[in-house]
């Protein structure tokens, strides 16, 4: 822990996003994409020294600008370190430099105590036009999607062929072995898998001060935009703060009985329970939509009823609910037939689903949660059959092939993954609050069907 080190020094190399990710996420999440790096400025031999003794972060390094010599740079900030490990005021320490307004930089390190991650964001003002380069201590890191309801699934990383590199297994079994340009191709291409794809980490808007950059605070919005701090990190690496509960039943829906673990985001809550009554309007007198694992309290790993932990729920922004239903349920049931696969069981190929299983309903839901504004959600894990079988129920009454419908945008959010053929897996993008960080993106272009 950095309280008992005091002093921690932290490499934090350049955060680049490859140019193909970043147009296509351009192309579908465009508040998504970070900042491009700068070619107006390098920085060489960087680093972060972050003292918890003095409560100070240090970034120190060389400034190289073409045409001008190079410029070793030192700059420095305090931060509150029984609150948040961050700070958007960090000025050269140099008192000429600082009184140029040419330097300045913001940083967050959003896991406390121990600041094994941290992300910074530095401006330079270059000939009256401010640049700016992100640096943080992890690189971009990519992979396909998996809701983590599966036991020992663990989805291979992927990454550019130049950065590939052969890697440990996790455990036997286990699999974060790289993929080759082809198998990168298809994932990319395949609209029925989702990719994660770790976004940079938020730092603080820079702030107005008497040796900031002239008119610093109109180039970045203020971190956090008033939202609630509840989502901490990522969906399979966090913690929920200021929880808010589900209760136990509610209009159209109701939750599984036993452990308590109803917990979520203001922004998962009030969108699942705004899907549940317009179901509920449209469809009355039908049973209530059945609500499963959400969140612990404070989040963090999740065991299941396997007696073996979920891989995500930790930040409640991850959902598992039972298919609609046309008679009374009180638990996650099968809505087909199963048969044995090498990952466990699945809906058997070409098989027929349930009578009860209530499509319409479930339709309304999806595409109710899919379409709200903002864009709220990276995806719903389904089996292959059911989402073949969803795909012929909306061909008959929409136009699924319109990429502005809102019937494109729910198929295209339905993503395969064995398994779940008894529950929908519902994963929601971080509400922009300041320490969340999004995992999962969608990068297929067609809605798969």
């Amino acid at each position: 822990p950095l309280l008992i080190e005091d002093n921690k020094k932290a490499d934090i190399p350049m955060f680049e996003l490859p140019d193909s990710i970043r147009e296509r996420l351009l192309q579908q999440i465009p508040n998504y994409v970070p900042p491009a790096r700068s070619t107006a400025f390098k920085v060489l031999k960087q680093h972060l020294n972050i003292s918890s003794k003095d409560s100070t972060m240090t970034f120190s390094g060389v400034l190289r600008i073409e045409g001008k010599q190079d410029e070793p740079f030192e700059l420095s900030c305090k931060f509150d370190k029984t609150k948040d490990w961050a700070c958007s005021n960090m000025y050269p320490t140099n008192p000429v430099v600082a009184r140029e307004r040419r330097l300045q930089a913001s940083v967050n390190c959003p896991d406390i105590y121990r600041c094994e991650n941290v992300a910074l964001e530095m401006f330079v003002t270059i000939n009256g036009k401010t640049e700016s380069q992100l640096f943080q201590s992890t690189k971009f890191q990519m992979r396909r999607s998996s809701s983590g309801d599966i036991p020992d699934f663990h989805p291979p990383s992927l990454e550019t062929p130049r950065e590939a590199k052969p890697q440990p297994e996790e455990r036997p079994g286990a699999s974060n072995r790289r993929l080759n340009d082809e198998e990168l191709n298809k994932i990319l291409n395949d609209s029925n898998a989702a990719v994660d794809i770790i976004a940079p980490m938020p730092v603080p808007a820079p702030e107005k001060g008497e040796f900031s950059i002239p008119e610093i605070e109109k180039l970045r919005p203020v971190m956090g935009n008033g939202v609630l701090n509840q989502a901490i990190g990522v969906h399979f690496n966090g913690r929920l703060e200021s929880p808010t509960q589900l209760e136990k039943k509610g209009t159209g829906y109701a939750v599984r009985n036993g452990a308590d673990r109803s917990y979520g985001t203001e922004a998962l809550i009030d969108l699942i329970k705004g899907a549940a009554a317009v179901v509920d309007q449209k469809f009355p007198n039908h049973p209530p939509i059945m609500v499963a694992d959400i969140s612990q309290r404070y989040g963090g790993r999740l065991g299941n009823r396997s007696g073996r932990f979920h891989a995500s729920h930790q930040t409640g922004l991850d959902a598992d609910i039972a298919f609609p239903s046309r008679k009374p349920v009180g638990d996650l049931w099968p809505i087909c037939t199963l048969a044995k696969t090498t990952k466990g069981r699945a809906c058997r190929e070409g098989g027929a689903l349930s009578e009860e299983f209530d499509d319409a309903r479930f339709w309304l839901f999806a595409s109710t949660v899919t379409c709200a504004e903002n864009n709220p959600v990276i995806a719903i894990f389904i089996s292959s059959e059911i989402k073949k079988h969803m795909c012929r129920w909306a061909k008959k009454r929409f136009n699924i092939d319109d990429p502005n419908s809102c019937a494109f945008k729910t198929l295209r959010a339905m993503k395969y993954e064995e398994g779940h053929f008894d529950h929908i897996h519902l994963r929601l993008r971080c509400p922009g609050n300041r320490d969340c960080r999004d995992a999962t993106v969608s990068l297929g272009r067609d809605h798969g069907c």
